[in-house]
């Protein structure tokens, strides 16, 4: 194709010019009628002869691509957003209608709800699977745990005090002790207790360790002894059939001289 436009703004004699739009994609052009003998490649002779030496008084139509105002990148990107058709009419954006639905492209508000909601709809799945899971290990703990309850008192008959100070009640001091115990009647013998507590605070606490044996087996405490109220001990361990103990006691006076003690048990056996 021959364009026959001048970079100075000139046309050769005798064309005839007009912009129209073609179908091809709505690109406007410009078309130009004009005797291909008054084109030449070096210039025009008087009388329709070309410089290079050819002569033909054929007319010829000449397709020119008119300047676009907005450019080719415009133009392209409204193609693409549906502002230009196939038509040689231009166009906004397609309405929607039911033959005619508008696709927004993978960043529609409709495919962003969508996959929030998926998300959402994924996070939600996941937390009550956890949720159920962790309830499924709790009763499965609970369930394999067997909590029992033992309660009996100690008559302390035996508790000694060795002042290591040679000065009284003072840090330091050992008291120990090897007493019977009796069921929560305080009628049968059911076992006895051994250990040692150590003076921490005078007045106020020892800390103590020591073990409770009974017929089917032993239960080892540990923790403070408080002159003026109640105590709590953890289990430690055990033997026979409180090997897997743990959990712990309450120990408690019966009366102001301290000669009788509640030691109530809280067992956990696996």
């Amino acid at each position: 194709m021959i364009s026959t436009h001048d970079p100075l703004g000139h046309r050769p004699h005798g064309t005839t010019r007009g912009t129209v739009k073609l179908a091809a994609g709505g690109l406007p052009w410009e078309i130009e009628e004009a005797p291909v003998a008054e084109v030449g490649v070096h210039g025009r002779t008087p009388g329709g002869q070309c410089s290079s030496g050819y002569q033909d008084a054929t007319p010829a139509w000449i397709a020119v691509p008119a300047p676009d105002p907005e450019g080719i990148r415009t133009w392209m990107d409204r193609r693409a957003r549906g502002q230009w058709t196939l038509g040689s009419e231009r166009r906004g954006p397609r309405e929607a209608g039911p033959g005619n639905p508008v696709d927004e492209g993978p960043g529609s508000k409709e495919e962003g709800g969508v996959m929030r909601r998926g998300w959402t709809s994924l996070l939600l799945a996941s937390v009550l699977a956890a949720a159920v899971i962790a309830v499924s290990l709790a009763s499965a703990s609970s369930a394999s745990r067997h909590v029992s309850r033992l309660h009996v008192i100690e008559r302390a008959t035996t508790d000694t005090v060795v002042d290591l100070t040679a000065n009284g009640d003072s840090t330091g001091d050992l008291l120990t002790f090897h007493n019977d115990l009796y069921d929560e009647t305080n009628s049968d013998l059911v076992g006895y207790s051994h250990g040692e507590c150590v003076r921490i605070e005078v007045g106020v606490s020892w800390e103590c360790r020591w073990v409770n044996q009974f017929e089917n087996g032993s239960i080892t405490v540990e923790g403070p002894f408080f002159d003026a109220r109640h105590s709590a001990l953890a289990i430690t361990g055990g033997t026979g059939e409180y090997r897997d103990a743990h959990g712990s006691m309450k120990l408690a006076a019966r009366d102001e001289a301290g000669t009788e003690y509640d030691f109530i048990f809280r067992i956990l056996v696996e």
